[in-house]
């Protein structure tokens, strides 16, 4: 996505304070040293971007991630808090440029 690194780096850090934040249960899914999910997660956020005109295209690697994430103890329930805690986080260092 457009943000440069550093601004994707605290949006990624704000993102995941503030999921657990607001849903400390769903910290324990993930591990303590969260260097690579970070890096993990705002790849994964870039694809989305990159692939929403065409997201049936990204459908298949976002569907293998949703998988792997079950196979970790993620419930579907989680990919609500998931969306919204991003969205939310996405309006603040992107805006004006986030439109969702």
């Amino acid at each position: 996505f457009d943000l440069p690194p550093p601004q994707a780096d605290i949006l990624t850090s704000t993102f995941f304070d503030r999921l657990f934040a607001g849903f400390p249960r769903v910290r324990t899914i993930f591990a303590k040293d969260m260097t690579r999910q970070k890096s993990t997660f705002t790849a994964a956020v870039a694809l989305m971007i990159a692939r929403a005109d065409i997201l049936p295209a990204g459908a298949p690697s976002l569907l293998y991630m949703g998988a792997r994430h079950a196979n970790y103890g993620a419930k579907p329930e989680h990919s609500v808090l998931v969306r919204d805690t991003l969205r939310g986080t996405m309006r603040d260092p992107a805006d004006p440029a986030w439109t969702i």
